[in-house]
């Protein structure tokens, strides 16, 4: 219990100090889409997702132009605590004497590093500790598994928050909307980067949930054997 609060009022303080700087970014992002990406320099599909294509020789009003827009996304960013990490990595990539290719292979590297953890810690506050048990679960198995081998599971789930129209598509669901966990013909599996979220919780240092659910599988299948 203490956990789950101390989570939550972690989450919710990370969130009040960053709200100015979200909507600052939004708005930039809508503005540059708006005067920016409709005259075909820039389509914006997604908030990570630029498209540089296209002319790279600009009439100096353009790029005096562009230059305004670059700045004003900028100062979404803005923050004293950004400022330092900005610092810190121009100093360690001019120690490194890296050439400007290099210093873009970096930084588009660390970028793609803190966008999966970004995602993981997201997934970390709204996945039921229920469905973490199936992911270790099928973490360990050299096959892809039932549904019906699963459904130990959701009744664990239903049994703890009493939310007894939870169904197993919407439990499995969750899991695979999230890229957590595959299906096919066999069954379910977990994924590479399911395997990675299991890492990053392992390594947030959550202790690893027990079983009990694979223990009483485990169990009744004796018995049917007996």
């Amino acid at each position: 219990m203490w956990i789950e609060l101390i989570k939550w009022v972690v989450i919710g303080t990370f969130l009040f100090f960053l709200l100015p700087q979200i909507k600052a970014l939004l708005d930039a992002l809508a503005k540059f889409i708006l005067n920016f990406g409709t005259k075909g320099k820039a389509q914006v599909k997604d908030i990570f997702s630029i498209d540089l294509s296209g002319s790279s020789s600009l009439s100096t009003g353009q790029q005096v132009g562009n230059e305004a827009r670059y700045l004003e996304l900028l100062k979404a960013y803005q923050s004293p605590t950004i400022t330092n990490e900005e610092k810190y990595i121009k100093a360690k990539i001019t120690e490194t004497g890296c050439t400007n290719e290099q210093a873009i292979n970096v930084l588009i590297a660390d970028l793609a590093n803190h966008r999966i953890l970004f995602r993981m810690a997201f997934i970390d506050f709204s996945i039921y500790p229920e469905q973490i048990k199936l992911l270790f679960h099928l973490n360990v198995q050299a096959k892809p598994v039932s549904e019906v081998r699963l459904q130990g599971y959701l009744n664990e789930y239903i049994e703890r928050t009493k939310d007894s129209a939870k169904i197993i598509d919407q439990f499995l669901g969750y899991l695979i909307d999230q890229r957590l966990i595959t299906q096919n013909v066999d069954g379910y599996s977990v994924t590479i980067f399911g395997k990675e979220y299991l890492g990053f919780f392992v390594r947030m240092g959550r202790p690893v949930p027990k079983d009990e659910s694979s223990e009483q599988q485990a169990s009744a299948s004796e018995s049917t054997t007996k």
